[in-house]
């Protein structure tokens, strides 16, 4: 291990954590903090944590390094520059501060949205300003390089406001949607008005899918959600003064119809059907979310969702499920 690279630990082997990318060719697919840490040449993975032994064995076969049961087994013997918090959101809190008890470590990268409840989300950013640590949260698509690409074009008025975004959803406002509320909040700013279109309705254990919509300075976004037990889809539609941008399963496919004069009608202005085609890197989009990572961690300009901004991505969620008290 090189000097000048950060220690992680990675506490659950999971989806996120571990098991999205293990059976999928490294070359092509970077999907999981196990496997973008990995390949970071300025992170070593020095330890995962997961109950499951399953779990655990196929970690260690992959990435040769110790593995343990639970927090104080890991941190016993290891002092990590980053601690990485991929398990389920209830369990957030609870985990974060177990960790402090034990050390304070320079960075931790938690999952969304953060804790479980508001009230749970508030605790942590408290904690890691009281223990000196900065803490990220893993809106990875904040991070992609092709928004970076989008936001630059937002910025030099390459994509001209005034926009109108239908952005479909599934799964829950607080597993996919609040994905999306930070993303627009990161290229748009602060929203200035929240409406809710229909009750929310539970469709997991802890979420909810409802119609709404938030309107930001220069454009409103409306949020639809479809059943995931149909399908499972995440894209959206930015209409633009010049064009159309489209933004698809969930950020693999992205593409620009720039408007175009009507040869029949001058009148009226068309969407071309020959689309510019970005680059989304989206196979190896958590490789972009941790490449932000080192660049943060050593005074770069970065793209990367802070504990701060996830929080207030949060409320906006809890202001948007209030309001059906309000109707």
């Amino acid at each position: 291990m090189s000097c000048s690279q950060k220690k992680v630990i990675i506490i659950g082997l999971g989806n996120i954590g571990f098991s999205y990318d293990k059976e999928l060719p490294k070359n092509s697919y970077v999907l999981t903090h196990s496997r973008a840490f990995h390949l970071h040449p300025n992170f070593n993975i020095i330890g995962g944590v997961d109950k499951q032994l399953i779990n655990r064995n196929a970690f260690h076969k992959i990435y040769s390094t110790n593995v343990y049961t639970n927090i104080n087994e890991a941190l016993k013997d290891n002092k990590p520059d980053v601690v990485v918090i991929a398990t389920p959101a209830e369990t957030h809190f609870q985990l974060i501060n177990e960790v402090f008890k034990l050390f304070s470590p320079e960075f931790i990268v938690c999952e969304k949205p953060l804790g479980h409840t508001l009230n749970d989300s508030k605790k942590i950013i408290s904690l890691c300003k009281k223990n000196n640590s900065k803490i990220y949260v893993n809106y990875m698509r904040n991070s992609s390089s092709v928004v970076e690409i989008i936001s630059e074009k937002i910025k030099n008025k390459k994509i001209i406001k005034p926009y109108k975004i239908i952005q479909w959803y599934s799964k829950g406002i607080y597993n996919s949607a609040s994905h999306f509320i930070n993303l627009f909040n990161d290229l748009f700013g602060e929203p200035k008005k929240l409406k809710l279109l229909s009750n929310p309705k539970k469709v997991l254990l802890n979420d909810y899918d409802c119609d709404f919509i938030i309107t930001y300075s220069s454009c409103e976004v409306f949020f639809i959600s479809c059943d995931y037990q149909n399908y499972f889809y995440n894209s959206f539609k930015l209409l633009a003064k010049n064009g159309m941008l489209l933004y698809e399963g969930g950020g693999e496919i992205i593409k620009w119809f720039p408007s175009l004069a009507n040869d029949l009608n001058p009148n009226y202005k068309i969407i071309d059907t020959k689309p510019i085609v970005f680059d989304s890197n989206f196979k190896k989009i958590q490789l972009d979310f941790t490449n932000n990572l080192y660049k943060e961690t050593t005074g770069q300009k970065a793209n990367i969702c802070s504990g701060k901004e996830a929080l207030f991505t949060k409320i906006i969620i809890n202001n948007i499920l209030n309001l059906q008290n309000e109707k």
